[in-house]
């Protein structure tokens, strides 16, 4: 922080001294907050109210205080002793609303607090007052998701901030707008926001101001699949906000720079990054900052194979994100326990979860969200061999993925894009939608992504360029890729006549698929290691018992399914004899052969 308004707190020290007058103490605790140490000005503070306990102006001084540091419990419980004392204050009601938001209570912030800031703003006929409302209603109406609201607020706040030369407001509107404009997917119209508020904080010498936009360019350059760009302006943030003070701001950078780094694949490092977080959000008592840190963490479980553990975590995410009406929350919490879902093989139920995320994305314009989760409810279909709903969710896809391009989510289009060709029959589209899909992988820089297309796109490749596709997984660390490895490397065995390695590649897979507590390709694993110990001369016995196993998760897996799920299910899964691998590579079961259990 710096400019005009430091510069009057530091006169106003050196004239009135370190002395212990009421005037004294307020420029010390002014300039204190100015040079982002809010614990030196919550001290100075205290000291003064313990000698006035009725000033309201330094109950007001003491909340913004505690809310800067990211002591939002503490901040409430003065401004609410504010706001008894003097039921008219303008900047205790509006700051009751600023912190009700980070706190993650946005509709109270709407219905009670900011209407209360703005009728007295009203009253007084202050514009400056009007656009900092306004500015915190459009706060409000985004984490509740109603963003044309948003936009019609922030609109508002920035054509007065403009009008009055209140260069700092005018810059923090913009940033704000441009986050509705990243949501949207609409990442130019934010960039070019953001670029004029950073150019206007620098001028002012507003360093948290910068550091939020360092942050805010971050979303953008992962809404658009530049992970390492990413990666890089999360860092930025994070170095400004080290150097604040501000718990919350800070959390957030945790937060964020963990993300990027799962998204590239480091998890060890998201994790470190991660707990960091949820520590700093706890000691800030911030249930959004919780919230998205027990997000994070599910991310992790989710990719490590800790199914079970995962669900616990976006169940937990689930419900804090409906009580606190944090819209976005719930769409990407419904989206994992939809992946989750369909990992461990309860497809019906997978389905089931991205319909309501899609509902609530829907809802609030998530343009990122709705692409997102549409294509995991195709790839969840082609699972269950349902081709006709999932040639229309990639096309409702790529329409969605025309502006605003993720490369990411591009990618993952390609991909089913190809494996949907594949299913079809028709190889040659396939092989081109496949090869375009590695390329689009390889721009986004995003690790997982990559080693998924590249594994579609090497069906019926040689072993040996699989068995390396299959190291790539295992030293990454992530388990559905992990699964898909060691399903493919186990067909091309089978395929080259290495009945070995295809028996130790199956079993391997669903020693996996067991510790991850369930997964929707075990059938095929069953089938492939069925097969090698036939071919090899082994007990017809131990053959027959695979196959069996084969057919049980086969029944597992239909169990929650409609009939009409189940019918395209059991057509995808019934291949004459189940002795060669079907259009997409993976063995057929002819479900008369075996009876399940149970």
């Amino acid at each position: 922080r710096g400019g005009p308004a430091l510069e009057a707190a530091r006169k106003g020290v050196e004239t009135l001294g370190a002395g212990e007058s009421r005037a004294a103490y307020e420029a010390q605790a002014v300039e204190a907050r100015l040079l982002g140490r809010p614990e030196r000005a919550q001290e100075i503070l205290g000291r003064l109210l313990a000698r006035y306990p009725d000033d309201v102006e330094v109950r007001v001084e003491l909340g913004e205080a505690f809310g800067e540091q990211g002591s939002l419990d503490r901040a409430i419980s003065s401004l609410e002793a504010a706001v008894r004392l003097a039921p008219h204050h303008p900047r205790a009601w509006f700051l009751l609303g600023k912190y009700s938001i980070l706190a993650g209570n946005a509709r109270r912030a709407v219905d009670e607090y900011l209407v209360r800031a703005q009728v007295v703003q009203n009253q007084l006929g202050s514009d400056q007052g009007r656009a900092d409302v306004s500015n915190a209603f459009g706060v409000a109406y985004r984490d509740l998701g109603e963003l044309e609201r948003a936009v019609e607020s922030y609109e508002q706040a920035a054509a007065i901030r403009k009008r009055i030369g209140d260069q700092r407001g005018y810059a923090t509107t913009l940033r704000n707008l441009a986050n509705v404009h990243t949501v949207r997917g609409e990442a130019a119209v934010a960039e070019k926001q953001l670029t004029e508020a950073l150019e206007l904080s620098q001028r002012l010498g507003d360093q948290a101001g910068i550091a939020d936009l360092y942050n805010d360019f971050g979303v953008v350059a992962e809404q658009r699949g530049n992970y390492e760009e990413a990666l890089e302006r999360y860092r930025q943030a994070l170095r400004v906000r080290r150097d604040l003070g501000n718990d919350l701001a800070l959390a957030q950078s945790f937060s964020n720079v963990g993300f990027a780094c799962y998204l590239l694949g480091r998890y060890d490092d998201a994790l470190v990054y991660w707990r960091q977080g949820l520590d700093m959000a706890k000691k800030s008592a911030d249930p959004s900052g919780i919230l998205m840190a027990t997000q994070n963490l599910g991310q992790l479980e989710l990719a490590r194979g800790e199914w079970d553990d995962a669900v616990k975590s976006f169940l937990t995410a689930l419900n804090s994100s409906r009580e606190t009406g944090m819209k976005q929350a719930t769409v990407v919490s419904l989206g994992n326990l939809g992946r989750l879902a369909q990992y461990q093989g309860r497809p019906g139920a997978a389905l089931a979860s991205y319909g309501e995320a899609l509902t609530v994305a829907r809802e609030m314009g998530d343009k990122g969200g709705l692409a997102e989760f549409t294509l995991a409810a195709a790839e969840a279909e082609l699972e269950l061999g349902m081709m006709d709903a999932a040639g229309e969710h990639l096309r409702a896809a790529g329409e969605m993925l025309r502006e605003g391009k993720n490369r990411e989510q591009q990618a993952e289009l390609d991909r089913l894009r190809g494996e949907l060709l594949l299913a079809q029959g028709d190889r040659a589209a396939a092989a081109a939608a496949l090869r375009q899909a590695v390329a689009s992988a390889e721009a986004s820089h995003g690790v997982v992504a990559l080693l998924s297309a590249r594994l579609s796109a090497a069906a019926g490749a040689k072993l040996a360029e699989l068995e390396k596709l299959r190291a790539e997984a295992d030293a990454l660390g992530n388990a559905r890729l992990r699964l898909r490895a060691a399903e493919a490397v186990a067909t091309a065995a089978l395929a080259a006549g290495d009945l070995g390695k295809a028996q130790k590649a199956a079993r391997a897979g669903l020693e996996q698929a067991a510790a991850c507590g369930g997964y929707a390709g075990a059938y095929r694993l069953h089938l492939l290691l069925a097969r090698a110990l036939e071919r090899g001369g082994h007990s017809a016995v131990e053959a027959a018992a695979e196959r069996r196993r084969a057919a049980d998760e086969i029944a597992r897996v239909s169990r929650d399914l409609s009939p009409p799920q189940r019918t395209s299910f059991d057509r995808l899964a019934e291949v004459q004899d189940g002795t060669e691998p079907d259009a997409t590579g993976r063995p057929g079961v002819k479900l008369g052969k075996v009876k399940p259990n149970g």
